[in-house]
């Protein structure tokens, strides 16, 4: 699938129309950590951590470009045999926020308590039995081969809850999906103000209400592809693909988690191309952005939960649900239009890999 690009000029001009200015939350520009995965394990923005393979991973075809390939097996808690390593890096020195979000596509169909860790962090010095763990986006949940979120909370300073835990569908096998996890911090004063939360594909699968105002220092050790259990093991590991990995420490919204898969199956847009923001800021100012020679157009009418997509871009009648009833939609523009947006510097144009 190809990936495209947006002109800062471009975003600029969009964020400015909606009434959002460019300092404003941006998915492209929030980015803690971002691997792509095109063909290196090397960070794609900002001053991430340093990545560097364990057991040799490979590159194949991916979502987007080119994709990390893991051989973990399938034995339950089995020592894992290949992973990425993002090192000590902590997402955030507050850790009272956080997302996580990779495309994953499972070679084989986990089993109830699995928890192969798309993404993972345990303390070492809870030898590794997950007491300390900071946070988990795996699937195989406690319930069956569901997607599984867990986040837990410092418990030298917070008293409850001590963890959560959000749960969505089965984790299919042989297709590439989203998986997005939240994380907003409560008030500590059980209330239940802060939240973790599990997308599947841009659609919602499960929240749960929590207190504690921060999650554990996950400084020690972060994998993708596995959870360590020591400074140089790790366990859990996953058997397949995971490609353009992000992670945030802020939470994003329901919307920019649905654009984020909707454009990134329809059109092929990654995390920093801008086009994420472009077009969610299009629809708040219940107007347009255009890809290419395609143009995403707000649209009333349009059924199913925040992040349901449907049509295609053959038939030119592809859209995204962001709200209730409403969302965005392709259309065609007329060549007079087409013109003034190349004009204007809106047009998102293709980024073609070198060979």
């Amino acid at each position: 699938m190809r990936k495209s690009i947006v002109s800062a000029a471009a975003v600029g001009l969009l964020l400015a129309g909606a009434g959002i200015g460019t300092a404003s939350a941006a998915v492209s520009t929030d980015l803690a950590s971002y691997n792509k995965f095109d063909g290196n394990l090397a960070q794609s923005v900002g001053s991430g951590p340093t990545a560097s393979g364990v057991g040799s991973p490979i590159f194949v075809t991916g979502m987007f470009g080119s994709a990390v390939s893991l051989d973990n097996g399938t034995v339950k808690d089995a020592a894992a045999t290949q992973w990425v390593d993002l090192g000590a890096f902590d997402v955030s020195a507050t850790r009272t926020a956080l997302t996580v979000s990779a495309w994953v596509n499972f070679a084989n169909a986990p089993n109830v308590n699995d928890f192969k860790a798309i993404v993972g962090n345990t303390d070492i010095s809870d030898s590794g039995d997950g007491t300390s763990r900071s946070f988990r986006l795996s699937s195989g949940s406690s319930i069956g081969s569901n997607l599984q979120w867990d986040i837990t909370s410092s418990p030298t300073t917070f008293n409850s809850p001590s963890g959560s835990t959000a749960q969505d569908g089965v984790a299919t096998v042989g297709v590439w999906k989203l998986v997005t996890a939240t994380f907003i911090g409560g008030a500590g004063n059980s209330t239940n103000a802060g939240s973790a939360t599990i997308y599947a594909d841009g659609i919602l699968g499960g929240t749960v209400p929590l207190d504690f105002v921060a999650y554990v220092d996950n400084s020690v050790k972060l994998l993708i592809g596995a959870e360590p259990t020591t400074a140089t093991t790790a366990r859990r590991g996953v058997t397949g693909l995971i490609d353009d990995v992000g992670i945030w420490s802020r939470a994003l919204s329901a919307q920019e988690v649905a654009i984020i898969n909707g454009l990134g199956r329809f059109v092929g847009l990654v995390l920093d191309s801008g086009g994420i923001d472009a077009v969610l800021a299009a629809y708040n100012a219940t107007g347009s952005a255009s890809s290419g020679v395609r143009t995403w157009s707000y649209k009333t009418g349009l059924t199913g939960p925040v992040g349901t997509t449907g049509g295609s871009i053959a038939g030119g009648d592809a859209y995204i649900v962001l709200g209730a009833g409403n969302g965005v939609q392709i259309v065609i523009p007329e060549p007079a239009s087409l013109a003034l947006l190349s004009i204007s510097g809106l047009l998102l144009l293709p980024r073609r890999r070198k060979a």
